[in-house]
């Protein structure tokens, strides 16, 4: 059964969350095995579930057992659900199934989102037998910019400002139809985007810049074409403002031809995420 964490029992039932979400084989995204994000990070995603009015924090029980927590959030004015951990211990497909059941008492047509690492196969093969709809694949790099030494770039390598803008928003078009984040909505918020691109090629960008944990947002080549001088020269543009701005991680879910590209330039694999998607009927 599912029923909200008390305050009383937050901090035993957080640590242990935080102990289960350290095995990827059950737990859901984000990982705290990436060498980033600490016990501290956890503690503090896992808290604002007990004080904030869109978000919950629920303890499963199994056979009146405690055997994991799970957190979410409710936007309401989106209908959105997204999930901050589900840390299970044992019964990972029951805590889902509950969970789902939840919603459905709770959360009528709101759409969700939840990845999985590749090593919880409990939850992909539940996901699997229920139908639930796998909406992409990708490996999942971090990069550590201590160890980051910046490379030769490419002069073709535009930095993408208000004067410029279209270089990118003409390669954006071509994705942005199921996006929040279309072209207008990024020249809004300019100041929060680093963007670099090669004119009729391709674009890397990322929001949060000057923060300290990154990840990249988006990768567009133009009508999909990928070319691997291409995906080099911009990830390398990315990479060396990012240190130069004093970052301290890069995250970057890929497919596999960028994670060769990332691989080289000092990215290190965490797992591969499997995104589901779907709607509470």
């Amino acid at each position: 059964m599912l029923k909200a964490l008390e305050e009383k029992d937050s901090e035993t039932y957080i640590q242990m969350a935080y102990e289960i979400s350290m095995d990827p084989a059950h737990t859901s995204f984000p990982v705290y095995t990436d060498g980033v994000k600490t016990r501290e990070d956890f503690f503090r995603a896992a808290k604002t579930g007990m004080e904030r009015e869109d978000e919950e924090i629920l303890l499963f029980l199994e056979n009146g057992e405690a055997e994991g927590v799970l957190s979410f959030y409710a936007l309401a004015d989106d209908r959105y659900l997204g999930v901050k951990f589900i840390s299970v211990r044992k019964h990972y497909a029951k805590a889902l199934e509950e969970l789902f059941a939840y919603w459905e008492e709770n959360y009528r047509g709101y759409e969700w989102d939840v990845y999985f690492p590749e090593e919880n196969t409990e939850a992909l093969a539940y996901m699997s037998a229920c139908g639930r709809r796998e909406a992409e694949e990708n490996v999942v790099d971090v990069l550590l910019f201590d160890e980051y030494v910046p490379q030769p770039e490419n002069e073709a390598v535009l930095s993408v400002n208000r004067e410029n803008f279209d270089v990118f928003a003409e390669l954006h078009r071509h994705y942005e139809a199921d996006m929040y984040w279309t072209s207008e909505r990024i020249r809004e918020k300019m100041d929060n985007w680093a963007i670099f691109a090669i004119e009729g090629k391709g674009a890397v960008y990322y929001n949060g810049k000057g923060g300290a944990d990154l990840e990249i947002f988006g990768v567009d080549f133009l009508d999909g074409g990928w070319e691997a001088e291409t995906a080099r020269g911009l990830l390398t543009a990315c990479l060396n403002y990012a240190k130069r701005s004093g970052a301290r991680s890069m995250y970057f879910f890929n497919d596999a031809k960028m994670h060769e590209i990332a691989a080289a330039l000092g990215f290190r694999q965490v797992t591969t995420a499997h995104l589901f998607s779907g709607a509470i009927p």
